[in-house]
């Protein structure tokens, strides 16, 4: 009986001495993986029939979950340790890993062993080679230099993408086995390019280059290059990571079309003096120009901005430059770049203060006011907000401005609300109000607008100005709480237009996405307070709900016997909602000619919604009144009529 026999043999119809016959002519390495083995290895004791040493091993050393040495790192190193994991059954998941670290380390011993208990090899390769979240395999090891190994994994997998200018035998010096023509491209060539290009392994730049040109250069006609979408990317990772020889070969062997002057961009990007002043030497003529030396300050390299400047760089002398440099990310940066300016008498202005407020840059702000940097008010607003998980930034920032006699304004107040942080808001606004910062109606307003409803309650309730318009804000919340807190003490807000609009919303403007963020359970919630409150229900909280889609809503309006019209039908027609059009007619709203004239005009359109001929059929099978000249009705509405405006 062969392998392959023995692995279809039901186990449970076979006696232990035939099992044992049977399993005596098999290496213990090889026993088949699955049930089989797992059936096997549970009874293999009783049947007597493995005597050898690495067995034992197995029993003590495999039990995966439980012995802390059979990892994932210590199984793929190990040709035995992956056997007796395949044997004792061990997680496809786990296996799985073992293969992605086997071809890393280069052990297609490992691989052929997985392959012949059942793994998918060629699977995890190309799963682990391409998009941009497991790029591991070909990362390691091109990062590695090791061209062997990926062309191994190449050519051993097939790992071909189409490409009409090489020949596998060709890209594998012309090895017969497995020879395959066509068009190639590997999976995996991102990976192994950025891999090889960041750590200078010019031999798999240039195996890439020679044998897959389609990948890098323009010059075929055959074939549009892949560069077109990949270059940029490409440029960028040789010039922002790869090293001096990287960049050298990519210049000489690659046609990118790309000008001296991007080059000299991006090596000023880099950043790095060294490089930079090697291409100089290597790659004329040298470009330097203002671009490149506002690269150099907003990277905020000292080093590289002496040079150019020494070497008569021409630049920018604007304010703004100062600003330019402070919106970078690494403040230390930053304060360098703006001590270089000034000590080079770059001029500056209040501007200059404010971007330092805005970045949350206190020691350049304290450097340019100690060295004489004019500011206003707009240093403070800028101060205000901008929370990004420290309070202490902004309110050391504000006690620095206000303690040393920046000027006050209103919008500190009202831009304190713009922090996405209710708590980080109330307190900075606390602050504000503590050195006697004046405030204004914008201050409730644009809390209600960011929902920041503890800030808001502190400010309208320590006599903070506001008006009507904030109370709309809030009922385009969800927060019944707060809905209900300016109900209590200001009645005449029931008076207000637009309320239920802003019921049915999260902006109160009609629209295409009126309702899309709000659900039925929140508006009903709105109108029950609103009704416990002495509001009337009215048809047009029907119209809305119709239009809109929101057919609990409406049930619960009927429900508490609130009037509707013929614009809740045509609100349906409009909003472009058969369900509601149906329930609202069953039910005994009214319809008219203009109802059927609006569903008319959208079902003859050049391409019409299936819902509004679905309607225009419910509207004829029903006996909907149509208009009595209804090409005239039409053209009347192509020219612009709203039908929101329409009963």
């Amino acid at each position: 009986m062969n392998k392959k026999r023995l692995m279809h043999t039901p186990l449970q119809d076979l006696p232990n001495d035939v099992l044992k016959y049977c399993f005596s002519f098999i290496p213990g390495s090889y026993v088949t993986v699955g049930p089989v083995s797992k059936h096997f290895y549970s009874n293999y004791s009783t049947l007597g029939i493995h005597e050898s040493a690495s067995f034992n091993a197995a029993d003590t050393l495999l039990q995966i979950g439980r012995n802390k040495r059979t990892t994932v790192g210590a199984v793929s190193s190990d040709l035995q340790l992956t056997e007796y994991c395949f044997i004792v059954g061990a997680p496809d998941k786990f296996m799985e890993k073992v293969c992605t670290e086997a071809a890393i380390k280069s052990r297609r011993d490992i691989l052929d062993c997985s392959e012949t208990f059942g793994i998918n090899c060629k699977n995890i390769i190309e799963r682990n080679s391409r998009g941009y979240s497991n790029r591991r395999i070909m990362d390691k090891l091109a990062e590695e230099g090791n061209l062997d190994m990926i062309k191994y994994l190449v050519r051993k997998y097939h790992l071909i993408r189409e490409n009409s200018f090489s020949r596998i035998d060709d890209v594998f010096e012309g090895e017969d086995e497995g020879v395959i023509e066509g068009r190639l491209v590997f999976s995996g060539i991102d990976s192994v390019f950025n891999g090889a290009a960041k750590k200078g392994h010019l031999d798999i730049l240039q195996w890439i280059n020679e044998n897959f040109p389609n990948y890098l250069n323009r010059t075929q006609t055959e074939h549009e290059s892949m560069l077109e979408e990949n270059g940029s990317y490409m440029f960028d990772t040789v010039f922002s990571e790869g090293n001096l020889a990287t960049i050298k070969w990519f210049v000489d062997n690659i046609d990118l079309n790309i000008d001296s002057e991007e080059i000299y961009r991006m090596v000023a990007w880099r950043g790095e003096l060294r490089i930079f002043e090697a291409m100089r030497g290597y790659y004329e003529p040298a470009i330097f120009n203002e671009e490149i030396f506002e690269v150099a300050a907003l990277r905020g390299n000292v080093e590289l901005l002496d040079y150019l400047y020494q070497n008569n760089c021409p630049f920018y002398s604007s304010e703004n430059m100062y600003s330019k440099v402070l919106d970078q990310h690494d403040n230390d940066k930053a304060l360098l770049a703006v001590k270089w300016l000034c000590c080079h008498n770059f001029p500056w202005d209040e501007e200059t203060c404010a971007s330092a407020a805005s970045n949350k840059n206190l020691s350049a702000l304290k450097w340019v006011r100690n060295e004489g940097c004019p500011w206003d008010e707009r240093t403070l607003v800028e101060a205000s907000w901008g929370y990004c998980g420290s309070k202490s930034d902004i309110t050391e920032m504000i006690q620095y401005c206000i303690q040393h006699g920046c000027p006050l304004s209103s919008r500190a107040c009202q831009y304190a609300m713009h922090n996405s942080d209710d708590s980080a808001a109330l307190e900075v606004l606390k602050l504000l109000r503590t050195y006697s910062c004046p405030w204004d109606e914008k201050t409730c307003e644009d809390a209600a607008d960011r929902q920041n409803f503890e800030s808001l309650i502190w400010a309208k309730s320590n006599g903070c100005p506001w008006n009507p318009n904030t109370f709309l804000k809030v009922l385009s919340s969800r927060s019944i709480t707060v809905i209900e807190y300016f109900l209590r003490s200001e009645n005449e807000l029931l008076s207000l237009d637009g309320i239920f609009e802003r019921v049915f919303s999260s902006g109160g403007e009609l629209g295409p996405h009126l309702g899309d963020k709000i659900s039925d359970d929140s508006i009903i919630a709105k109108l029950k307070v609103l009704r416990s409150y002495g509001l009337p229900l009215t048809a047009r909280a029907c119209f809305l709900a119709a239009h809109l889609g929101r057919l609990r809503a409406l049930q619960w309006l009927k429900y508490m016997e609130c009037p509707w019209d013929v614009a809740t039908c045509t609100g349906a027609v409009c909003g472009f909602q058969p369900e509601i059009l149906k329930y609202a007619h069953e039910n005994g709203c009214e319809w008219n000619e203009n109802t059927y004239g609006w569903c008319f005009k959208y079902a003859t359109e050049d391409e019409p919604l299936s819902s509004s001929v679905k309607m225009l059929q419910y509207l004829e099978e029903n006996n909907c009144p149509k208009p009595s000249e209804i090409d005239r009705l039409f053209r009347e509405m192509k020219a612009g009529s709203q039908p929101l405006s329409k009963e």
